[in-house]
């Protein structure tokens, strides 16, 4: 029963005056407007400016195609890791702790099945 009523995020909603009285303040704070049907208006006007967006930059865009009425993107390049990164990765590496896989056990780590130094539920160290 517990797990029933703190499990359900719908248990804990305000209803009924609560609501009603809360309810302005918590549309304004979120910036929502009052109905549903108009907030998803507002969403089907911006959705429809972003498809017509995407639809007048296609002709100049060489990396899409459109064949058979499908859309064909190239491949994007990786970007390069950005300057210092390799220094930071680094340090963050070495302030990681060793952790002696051979010690885990069920009890501690449920799931983990340890043999040796690997641990089946986790990639190894």
């Amino acid at each position: 029963m517990g797990g029933d009523v703190w499990g359900d995020p719908r248990a804990r909603l305000l209803s009924g005056p609560t609501w009603a009285v809360t309810r302005p303040r918590v549309l304004t704070a979120l910036e929502l407007p009052g109905t549903a049907e108009e907030h998803l208006g507002e969403l089907e006007v911006l959705l429809d400016e972003m498809y017509r967006h995407v639809a007048e930059n296609l002709p100049d865009n060489a990396a899409v195609d459109i064949v058979d009425g499908k859309i064909r993107l190239d491949r994007l390049d990786a970007d390069p890791l950005p300057a210092g990164y390799q220094v930071v990765h680094d340090a963050v590496q070495a302030m990681m702790p060793r952790v002696d896989w051979s010690r885990a056990s069920e009890s501690r780590w449920p799931g983990c099945a340890t043999t040796g130094k690997t641990c089946s539920a986790w990639p190894a160290p």
